[in-house]
């Protein structure tokens, strides 16, 4: 859990304003797990500062894409070896079927309406593996709340998002 405790400490450091969890933040404790991926493509879908990226086996292919300018500016400095683009989440300017793992953190609540959630996660499954992995957290119901958004994405509505073209393990 110190490990947990200082990537939440980093999160915090070069990206405050994107802090949206509370003390118990699924990012952190996703982070810390996906340290056990060995020698594989990793996309980083808002990649934000990198942080992700610094926290990953080096033997893994790191991929970054972010529509902020600023964020990427951070993230080079995060993690110098993964490869950063900057690109919309509808239009992922990746090859099909190349990444092993796609990590979506709190980004599906950017997309304003189902219609464009469901486009990119439709984008999302083009890129991935036939058997590659796709983890997604959501943002924070508090968070959301305190700013007064309506974009909340609970569990049911996150299954109904995914049943077409994911498998759930």
């Amino acid at each position: 859990l110190l490990t947990v405790k200082r990537i939440r400490q980093e999160w915090a450091r070069c990206s405050r304003r994107f802090f949206w969890g509370d003390r118990i933040d699924l990012r952190f404790l996703v982070t810390y797990l996906l340290r056990q991926f060995e020698k594989m493509r990793i996309l980083d879908l808002g990649c934000n500062c990198g942080i992700v990226f610094s926290e990953l086996n080096n033997s893994n292919r790191k991929f970054g894409l972010e529509l902020s300018p600023k964020a990427l500016e951070f993230a080079k400095y995060t993690s110098s070896k993964s490869r950063l683009v900057q690109a919309d989440m509808l239009n992922i300017p990746f090859k099909k079927g190349i990444f092993d793992v796609v990590v979506f953190f709190g980004m599906i609540e950017v997309m304003p309406s189902y219609a464009k959630k469901k486009e990119a996660l439709s984008e999302v499954k083009q890129i991935l593996k036939e058997n590659g992995y796709l983890i997604i957290t959501t943002l924070n119901k508090d968070f959301l709340t305190r700013n007064n958004t309506e974009n909340f994405v609970n569990y049911q509505i996150i299954v109904d998002l995914l049943k077409e073209n994911y498998i759930f393990q």
